[in-house]
């Protein structure tokens, strides 16, 4: 499943597949009341070699792609030469499994980071164009069951199984790790243990603004955003924007909770991107019970200010699954299916 924990995708996957509904107020379903976006194709992807496009960075001529079915982690295109290069092959553990890359990020630098969740480690590279300016490694404390992380300045913001915090903010210098803001509650089920909090929101999308002062958390099985800011080693909610909560059921037990969410569950944001006073998110709002091979994808694109206010929530005229802003250009681009996967860029309106 795009965009999906592997560690949970088991999980998630028998949820979607529940014929259980839940009593839920009326889900509130993000309205398009801007103009209609329209977008032009850039380079066929499958030509590349690229079979399951998982994340998407863009800077000037070079776009970085995560693959989850190819034998890289990453994929480099440069588009004027038509070239390609492999990066951070899907090389075996010590533990037997084989090494996947999520998160794909930009560290607010000029280069890029990406996590390794099952080894708990964000490996950064200090540049788009090439890696000869040399990769950085993070280990982060493995038994805090980090999921999903990025650079925020000279620290790490993670999400993960944390009864602490719903954000966990580690300083690789000192070692100190702060947690901050709770996790979002659930009307049906409001006295639920915090680490059942922590599993029924683990999926998520996680971006930090480029000076590293605030993020933005995107949940997928939902229709909640958080927009964060990061004072010191402090993490304060500015705003939490719920459009509906997970339809799901949950039984509680000793060893580990049981998630399950119904085939009615509305999917919520398959990526984000950020700029320094943007958040680009794509929305889509389908369930697996009407749209069972595409619930994933998206059709509206809302754009949020850094104080949580909602400027426009635009149509799109085809299905995206990724997004990312080109700081050189300053434009956005998406990965459309086609239904071949499609690198385009978008044409906000003005």
């Amino acid at each position: 499943m795009k965009k999906t924990l592997v560690l949970l995708a088991n999980l998630f996957l028998a949820g979607a597949c529940s014929l259980q509904d839940s009593e839920m107020p009326e889900d509130v379903v993000p309205l398009a009341d801007g103009q209609l976006i329209r977008t032009e194709t850039v380079a066929t992807l499958s030509s590349y070699g690229v079979r399951h496009p998982l994340g998407l960075l863009k800077s000037g001529d070079v776009v970085l792609i995560s693959d989850m079915m190819n034998t890289d982690n990453i994929v480099s295109i440069h588009l004027a030469d038509k070239q390609k290069e492999g990066l951070f092959p899907k090389v075996a553990t010590r533990g037997g499994r084989v090494s996947v890359l999520n998160c794909l990020a930009p560290d607010g630098q000029g280069g890029w980071t990406a996590f390794d969740f099952q080894t708990g480690t964000i490996k950064g590279v200090a540049s788009p164009q090439t890696r000869s300016g040399g990769e950085s490694s993070v280990q982060l404390p493995s038994d805090q069951n980090p999921l999903w992380a990025v650079q925020v300045g000279d620290k790490v913001l993670s999400t993960g199984l944390y009864t602490q915090g719903r954000y966990q903010l580690f300083s690789p210098a000192s070692g100190d790790m702060d947690y901050g803001v709770a996790y979002p509650t659930h009307p049906v089920y409001p006295e639920i243990e915090e680490r059942t909090k922590a599993v029924l929101f683990a999926s998520n999308v996680l971006r930090a603004r480029p000076d590293g002062g605030a993020f933005v958390c995107a949940d997928m099985y939902s229709g909640v955003i958080d927009i964060c800011q990061i004072n010191g080693r402090e993490i304060n909610l500015v705003n939490r924007l719920v459009y509906h909560h997970p339809r799901v059921n949950i039984r509680e037990r000793k060893n580990f909770p049981q998630v399950t969410y119904t085939k009615d569950n509305r999917f919520g944001f398959t990526d984000v991107c950020v700029t320094d006073d943007r958040i680009y998110a794509l929305y889509s709002g389908k369930t697996h019970h009407t749209e069972r091979n595409n619930f994933q994808d998206c059709h509206t694109l809302i754009e949020i200010a850094w104080d949580g206010t909602v400027r426009a929530t635009y149509p799109i005229d085809v299905a995206l699954t990724q997004i990312a802003f080109d700081e050189q250009e300053k434009k956005l681009y998406g990965i459309a299916k086609t239904p071949e996967a499609k690198l385009v860029r978008l044409n906000l309106p003005i």
